[in-house]
């Protein structure tokens, strides 16, 4: 009876200590999924997802992840004089395009007629942007949507007409970027020496405008940063919390603009707290 008892006692031991086993190991899972992003909007189409992770350096990290291509187009500002365009405001454009989020992309250099900017632009297959050749040699990155509904980044020295020819199935297009992770490898930020950017732009820290694709192309994810970080640490962001297999970096600093509309009807604006009135390029969700 005694050895029947103990018996017992045993399996009930063993019982209790698999149960803390489990519960210890879905507690570790949810916090390691759960714990950043401590704000999550869900959009009235499940097609977008925006979060604001938040305890990352001094701000937080917003991004809206996109699994649709469809719903992706590119914003460019009015053409003025040979290659210089207006510009606007990212909330201004999202009242304008009823748009469920808009984000500053690309670089420009501002002239006394208006924005140049520095990257290719390409809007339903029709070449809008070419960049000029001090620019195209240092082959600059790009970020991507196809005809048939995929998230490509690359880098490229051709023209906008060039790069067309050889992949006809880019349906929008904008680069100047920067590297921050290829091919999965988080130090790939460091190639952007090569690209031809900056010191202040590689080594300060700056509020950060990113896009991110997963390895297979089919979700992309639009991230301003918040306060003040390197690139470096904006790439082991993306790496430890995103299953980021490309990412590129914007122009940052007071161009991070990021503009998200609420399940209300609202629109919220991320980024710096202190944006340029205009800017003559940005990506925009429907």
């Amino acid at each position: 009876m005694q050895s029947h008892l103990q018996g017992e006692s045993v399996m009930w031991r063993w019982l209790i200590f698999i149960a803390a086993s489990v519960w210890l190991i879905v507690m570790w899972w949810h916090c390691r999924t759960s714990a950043v992003p401590n704000r999550q909007h869900n959009s009235i189409r499940p097609a977008l997802k925006v979060k604001v992770a938040g305890g990352f350096g001094l701000r937080n990290v917003a991004l809206v992840e996109v699994t649709d291509a469809s719903r992706l187009s590119i914003w460019l500002g009015e053409e003025l004089r040979g290659k210089q365009r207006m510009g606007d405001h990212a909330l201004s454009v999202a009242r304008a395009t009823n748009a469920r989020a808009v984000m500053t992309a690309s670089f420009h250099w501002w002239t006394r007629n208006g924005f140049l900017v520095l990257g290719h632009v390409v809007s339903d297959g029709e070449n809008l942007v070419s960049p000029n050749p001090e620019i195209l040699h240092l082959n600059r990155c790009y970020f991507a949507v196809t005809w048939d509904g995929k998230f490509l980044i690359g880098e490229t020295n051709l023209t906008t007409g060039k790069l067309l020819q050889k992949f006809p199935q880019i349906r929008h297009l904008v680069g100047g970027g920067g590297w921050l992770i290829k091919d999965g490898d988080p130090e790939a930020w460091q190639l952007a020496f090569k690209q031809g950017f900056r010191p202040d732009i590689m080594n300060s820290r700056r509020e950060r405008t990113v896009v991110a694709i997963d390895e297979e192309g089919e979700t992309a994810w639009l991230a301003v940063f918040e306060g003040q970080v390197s690139l470096r640490e904006t790439s082991r962001w993306l790496k430890q919390y995103l299953p980021v297999h490309h990412a590129v970096f914007f122009d940052g600093g007071h161009n991070s603009v990021l503009v998200v509309k609420l399940p209300d009807g609202k629109f919220q604006t991320y980024g710096t707290p202190k944006p340029l009135p205009e800017v003559p390029c940005m990506l925009v969700v429907h």
